[in-house]
Order: C-alpha cells, then sequence, then structure tokens
C-alpha cells in the first residue's frame, strides 16, 4: 500500500510538471488482440494496404465514431488500468471526452505540434493561474512489429517551461502514453502499419466543455456522431458521463466562443528559440 500510495504522488508531480506519463505493458495482450482485429475489421484494409495508404492511393484511417457507436469495444474506454491511471494523474472525477480516434495503417510521421484549441500562448488554455486545466490524452498501439516511436518536449504544456530537449519513447502494444493536451509531441515515420486509439479524459469545468465543442463543430465538423443512450448508461455506470460535455444542444453557444482558432502548431521559430535540438532515447 505504502509502495502505491508512492506511485500515485510520484506520478501526479511528474505528470504535473513534465506534461507526461508513461506505463509500459498497461494493457495486456488480450485487449490489445481484441482491438487490433477489431480496427482490422471496421478499415475494410489489411496490411497489404499500408503501402496504398501512406502512397497516399487509399485513405487511412482516423475515425472518433466507432468508439461511440461499437459496444465490442467499450470494455476498452473503461479498461481499470487505464481509468485508475487517469484518476491517479489529475484527479478522481474525470469524464470521458468525445475526442478518441481509431488509427490504421498511418505509415508516415507527424511533425511536433499540440492538441490545443485556443491561440498559442493565449489564455484561457495557457493562463498559468489556472489550476483546472486538468486533461489527459492517452494513445496507445495494437500492431504487431517492432515499437512505434513517439516523441515529446517534456514541460512544453507549460508556458514558462525552460529550456528541455525532446525524448523519444518506443511505444510497444500495450504501452500507454498519458499527455497533457499542449504539451508538443510528435510520431516518427515507419515501414510497417500502425494500429492504435487515442483517448481523451478530463475533469469536468468550462476546458473540457471547450475541448469537446472545439473538436467537434470546429475542428472537424461532421466526424462526429451524438452518443446513443446505451452509450450514455455505460458512461454513467463508471461516473465517466457528463451531460455538459456530451450535449450537443450547446452547440450555437461554443461555435461563438470559439471563434479565435490557430493551428495547433507553434508559431515558426519557437521551437529552435525555446527548446534545444531533438535527441533520442528509448
Amino acid at each position: 500500500m505504502f509502495r502505491e500510495c508512492q506511485i500515485f504522488i510520484l506520478s501526479r508531480q511528474s505528470y504535473a510538471e513534465e506534461g507526461f506519463w508513461y506505463s509500459k505493458g498497461l494493457i495486456d495482450l488480450e485487449m490489445v488482440n481484441h482491438m487490433l482485429q477489431f480496427t482490422r475489421s471496421i478499415s475494410g484494409l489489411d496490411d497489404s494496404d499500408s503501402d496504398l495508404v501512406s502512397n497516399g492511393l487509399k485513405q487511412g484511417f482516423l475515425s472518433p465514431c466507432f468508439l461511440v457507436k461499437e459496444p465490442s469495444i467499450w470494455p476498452f474506454l473503461s479498461y481499470p488500468k487505464l481509468i485508475s491511471t487517469i484518476r491517479d494523474l489529475i484527479g478522481p472525477s474525470i469524464r470521458f471526452c468525445h475526442g478518441g480516434d481509431i488509427l490504421f495503417a498511418h505509415r508516415s510521421g507527424f511533425p511536433f505540434h499540440r492538441d490545443l484549441w485556443f491561440d498559442f500562448s493565449e489564455p484561457p488554455s495557457w493562463d498559468s493561474g489556472l489550476k483546472n486545466f486538468k486533461f489527459v490524452r492517452a494513445i496507445t498501439f495494437f500492431h504487431e512489429y517492432r515499437p512505434i516511436t513517439f516523441g515529446l518536449y517534456p514541460g512544453s504544456h507549460l508556458v514558462n517551461s525552460c529550456s528541455r530537449k525532446a525524448i523519444w519513447i518506443d511505444v510497444n502494444p500495450g504501452d500507454v502514453v498519458f499527455f497533457d493536451p499542449r504539451l508538443l509531441h510528435s510520431g516518427l515515420a515507419c515501414d510497417f502499419p500502425k494500429y492504435g486509439s487515442i483517448l481523451t479524459f478530463a475533469v469536468e469545468n468550462k476546458h473540457s466543455y471547450d475541448y469537446h465543442f472545439y473538436r467537434r463543430f470546429v475542428q472537424i465538423p461532421d466526424r462526429y456522431t451524438s452518443p446513443s443512450k446505451s452509450f450514455i448508461d455505460f458512461l454513467s455506470k463508471l461516473s465517466l458521463y457528463s451531460p455538459s460535455i456530451m450535449d450537443l444542444a450547446l452547440q450555437n453557444f461554443y461555435r461563438k466562443q470559439l471563434a479565435h482558432i490557430s493551428p495547433a502548431e507553434p508559431p515558426q521559430g519557437y521551437l529552435s528559440t525555446h527548446f534545444n535540438n531533438r535527441t533520442a532515447c528509448t
């Protein structure tokens, strides 16, 4: 019990200061294999198609809808070790945010960016006085090949973060990287298919409302579907549901609130000015 308490304190403090937490082997292989087969089945693609996907001849797969519509994968959303870790990181009163994705056959890498929804370094997402910005993005992979390399700049979720070098984490199937959506992160290109998922949880407050409505109505409109009653019941039993976050009736109000939107990437020159060159690590 004492060791568990130590780990809890360490993880929460580290997440607040560094902006991420890495957990090896958190998802058991049975669940990993289940999600891998599901992702393959709904995509209509298989490993042989991945060259076509990376060359633009077939569309890769990135969908938020199946997380809401498919009961067969809801146990993944509520995986006990996953949920307990997120609660350790930001507090017990977490809620599911309608902003997760299923990934398939994305061989290409992506540049350093933030999963952010307000102008870079501007309030309210960057107001250092706000202590209730409590978000977790959890990324994990289901592939059967070599690790996926995931890069990040520790501490880059904070406006006054000091100069740091990027680190690179080799993420194996079942490993999970938990990160603050403000954190600069990236993924290296690989020569094999990627299968994975990104889930989002938050403490319910104005930030979580802003996040949901930005994702739903501004960033990628028309790709999200309203949650079914069965999905709402599923989340409610686990104390993971928030009507305020998921209620689409507030659409018009939040469209006005999210009027000043900028890309997630930082201004040109920011990385070279504020951070050292990237350095690899595993």
